[in-house]
């Protein structure tokens, strides 16, 4: 069996993405015929430019489902993020940031928040909040019957 997965063309074409955290990975690497590739972290234009397009398409989505004849809005949600990134004692956040999958939870959270609460500098943290905030998105969404 491990011979088929080490091959996949010999599967039918099918392609197998593994991710995982670079510090967790070189302690227990993969054994067989993977190629192995390292995401590079984005800089600050591709964070910027990144957050900028998810709030515009937020709210133009949002507006186009309402049907709403209004100004999109996203510029405020995204300007408000990339300040709280560019503060000097964010560099833990920003540095987080650079992980598009961190960013888009990040977003998640940011477009959530009424009053534009700083975000957690420290991974954990980080992470606390974004599980609570897909549970919470979870118990809204599910049935009450």
């Amino acid at each position: 069996l491990s011979k088929l997965f080490d091959d996949p063309s010999r599967l039918g074409g099918n392609q197998l993405i593994v991710t995982s955290r670079n510090v967790s990975y070189h302690a227990t690497p993969l054994a067989g015929q993977f190629t192995h590739y390292t995401i590079r972290p984005m800089n600050i234009e591709y964070i910027k430019d990144f957050v900028d397009y998810w709030f515009f398409r937020v709210h133009q989505r949002i507006l186009e489902i309402l049907g709403l004849p209004l100004v999109n809005q996203g510029d405020n949600h995204s300007e408000a993020l990339k300040k709280e990134l560019e503060k000097t004692k964010n560099i833990g956040l920003l540095d987080m940031a650079s992980n598009s999958g961190l960013l888009s939870s990040m977003c998640i959270i940011c477009f959530s928040q009424l009053h534009g609460s700083s975000l957690p500098t420290q991974r954990i943290l980080l992470y606390e909040l974004i599980v609570n905030s897909a549970l919470n998105l979870w118990h809204t969404t599910t049935s009450t019957l």
